[in-house]
Formats: structure tokens, sequence, C-alpha cells
């Protein structure tokens, strides 16, 4: 569903219980992304959804990692769930505006501080729009529209 490429080197896509997977000790510090997707077929709002289990996910990804999450940004689980990222990766999170469907998607960083200043990441998206077509410097607009207080650097 997610349209990813097959498995190789560097992707493994698995699909099982998410709870038995981040509590695996052989997980630790095993993944540099790692993309959680926990709603049930009905969308009826995430089937794991407490701090206990943002922190095992935390605990999988290496120094640096990124763990993305697609939540339903008009679903009554949405603020708790949010709530409950930032607790379990120390407020290192970004939450993107709402696109289709309610659709948000966040991004919670475990390792160093990132510290990057927004000249730096529209030079960068620049070259990601060059070369795959992808609207990166509108994404770069957007999130800075969105994070307030970092008017001259992104730190996160």
């Amino acid at each position: 569903m997610f349209g990813l490429r097959e498995d190789d080197a560097r992707l493994s896509v698995r699909e099982q219980d998410a709870w038995d997977f981040v509590m695996d000790a052989a997980s630790t510090a095993s993944i540099d992304a790692l993309q959680v997707d926990l709603y049930d077929a009905t969308a009826r709002g995430p089937v794991l959804d407490t701090t206990a289990f943002y922190r095992a996910c935390r605990r999988t990804l290496k120094s640096p990692g990124v763990m993305t999450i697609n939540l339903f940004g008009d679903h009554d689980s949405f603020p708790k769930n949010i709530e409950r990222i930032c607790d379990a990766f120390d407020n290192r999170v970004l939450v993107f505006p709402e696109v289709h469907d309610g659709n948000v998607i966040a991004l919670a960083f475990n390792g160093p501080a990132i510290d990057v200043s927004w000249e730096t990441l529209e030079a960068r998206a620049d070259v990601v729009e060059n070369t795959t077509g992808l609207p990166a410097r509108d994404w770069v607009k957007k999130l800075r529209a969105a994070n307030a207080r970092q008017e001259a650097k992104l730190v996160i």
C-alpha cells in the first residue's frame, strides 16, 4: 500500500505485530528509519498508542534514527498520540501540516540534536526537487511555517 520498492540490503519491510517487534531485544538500536502505521483495516484509530509503545519504538532506532508515523489529524486520538510521541522522544518531534483524507505525518528523532539553517534546508530541497521531481521546496516552506520560534534555523 505504501508503494515501496522490493526489500534489499537497505530496506526491510515487515508486516507483523508492532508490539512484538519493538519489545524484542534483538530489535534494539537496529533500525535507521522506522515507518509506523498503526491503524486497523477500518481506520478506527491506532491499535497501539501508549507512551510505552512509543518509547519502545525509540529503542529500536540507531543514533541517529527517525520514526515516521501517520496519524489522522481529525481523529479524537490525535492530541493524545502527539503528546505521547513527544514524551517518548523528549519533544524531538516535527508534525507536518495535514494532507489528504486528514492524514498527518509526524517525524520523531533519536540521536544527536539537529540544528540546521533554513537556507541549508532550502538548498537541499532544490537538489531533491531537481533530481526527483518531488515538491521538496514546498515541503520546506510548509515545515518552516508550521514550526514556531524557529525563524533563523530548525532545531530539533
